[in-house]
């Protein structure tokens, strides 16, 4: 009885686990969106936005690129050689 109710216990957790996870990961991607919004409304509103909305875009071109699942920067690890000693 204990070992049902244990794996029951373990089963539940890992559950619990899961769906805590993809709402972060669903928030974190609201929250990216969001941030795209708005600085693309900046941009709309002058010149100061459309400078930022470059230099942003310089940056993201250069030094982020994101992993679709995890959505972190890995560009720093590739040049680390991180990523190759891993593989």
């Amino acid at each position: 009885m204990k070992l049902v109710l244990g794996k029951l216990g373990i089963g539940l957790a890992a559950a619990l686990l899961m769906w805590v996870s993809i709402v972060l990961v669903q928030l974190t991607c609201f929250f990216v969106i969001d941030i795209i919004f708005f600085i693309l409304r900046l941009a709309l509103e002058g010149s100061v936005g459309l400078m930022i909305l470059l230099i942003l875009w310089w940056v993201w071109l250069e030094y982020v690129e994101l992993d679709p699942l995890r959505l972190r920067p890995i560009a720093l690890f590739e040049e680390s050689g991180v990523v190759d000693f891993i593989r």
